[in-house]
């Protein structure tokens, strides 16, 4: 009459599990137990040692933005009931030898578990449920014309390991200068906050205005009181001109970007302050050198029949910053670079 009821214990050495879910890469080493009945189902407990987990896909910002006004999430619905491995529950701790790396098109983070992190849901749609802490130098990129978001510090809760809407806190920086401007998030994805201040100190529509439209700080935040209204109406023209200029080419970047292997492309048309015709082309690639990610970015930029082609390079060593790079306009070149150290009290 078939198999009643089953108990028996496994383990498993240098074992790869890939793309469940999409993306999800994970190689380690598994120790456990299966028991159950052919009424109720199974459930798998044990311990999940891994030696390398990553998560690598692109993701659309498209879709994460209507779903966040529509106020809906990607839950993990029109599951199969008779799919057997539905019927095997999941209770795995989960340990990482070395950081999770995220690498996407949006997010280039790795980050540590804090505490205890299980892998619950299915054999067939595995969740997972912990705090991860991020750990410093990771970027959010591919969003804000202004530039990747570097993080600081920060966090991604996973509460609930049927639906994919984690909680998100991070604190992160975006060099537009003159000007520095720090990004407070948090939330769920689906209702994300943000809490932008800068240095030296704008107000937040101007903060807003500089991040969508990067060509505006060198003019925003400096008019006299009387002419205070017409830099904001200014502003928030050049903002939403240079948000619609950001929608319009996201495809085209899009394209771009896979085609090249490239992290970051931002291509922006926009009307300066002077009514100059503005267009810049902006493209990133990250390397992995010597377990630090190091990120390259050019820059090409016309203004009437001004170019300027600039190009950067980042080193993060913890908390020690190191930028250099050089910009030419016309026949000459113009060397620039940071060297910076941030620290907080414990």
């Amino acid at each position: 009459g078939g198999l009643a009821s089953y108990d028996f214990s496994a383990r498993l050495e240098e074992f790869l599990l890939r793309d469940v879910p999409q993306g999800f890469e994970l190689q380690g080493s598994l120790e456990a137990n299966l028991a159950g009945n052919d009424t109720g189902g199974g459930v798998l407990r044990g311990s999940l040692q891994a030696d390398r987990a990553a998560y690598r896909a692109d993701l659309s910002l498209r879709d994460l933005i209507l779903g966040g006004s529509l106020g809906s999430t990607p839950e993990l619905s029109g599951l199969d009931p008779d799919d057997p491995l539905q019927r095997i529950d999941l209770d795995l701790d989960l340990q990482l030898s070395q950081p999770w790396d995220i690498d996407t098109n949006l997010l280039k983070i790795k980050g540590r578990p804090e505490g205890s992190f299980k892998v619950l849901g299915t054999l067939a749609r595995p969740g997972l449920k912990g705090r991860m802490e991020f750990l410093p130098g990771g970027r959010i990129t591919n969003i804000l014309p202004a530039g990747d978001l570097i993080l600081e510090r920060g966090n991604i809760h996973f509460v609930d390991p049927s639906v994919v809407n984690p909680s998100l806190t991070a604190e992160g920086r975006i060099d537009v200068p003159p000007y520095l401007v720090s990004l407070n998030i948090n939330g769920t994805l689906d209702q994300l906050n943000f809490i932008p201040t800068s240095t030296p100190s704008l107000r937040q529509d101007e903060i807003v205005a500089i991040l969508i439209d990067p060509a505006a700080a060198q003019n925003i935040g400096t008019s006299s009181a009387a002419t205070s209204q017409a830099s904001l109406n200014y502003g928030l023209a050049s903002a939403s001109s240079g948000l619609l200029a950001t929608l319009a080419f996201a495809n085209f970047g899009e394209t771009l970007r896979k085609s090249l292997n490239l992290d970051r492309v931002n291509p922006v048309v926009r009307t300066g302050t002077t009514g100059t015709l503005e267009s810049s082309l902006t493209i990133g690639k990250t390397f992995d050198l010597f377990g630090s990610r190091t990120p390259i970015i050019g820059t090409y930029s016309r203004s009437g029949n001004l170019v300027t082609l600039s190009g950067q390079v980042e080193w993060r060593f913890g908390n020690f910053v190191l930028q250099f790079g050089a910009s030419s306009e016309g026949s000459g070149i113009n060397p620039k670079g940071e060297i910076r150290h941030t620290w907080s009290p414990r």
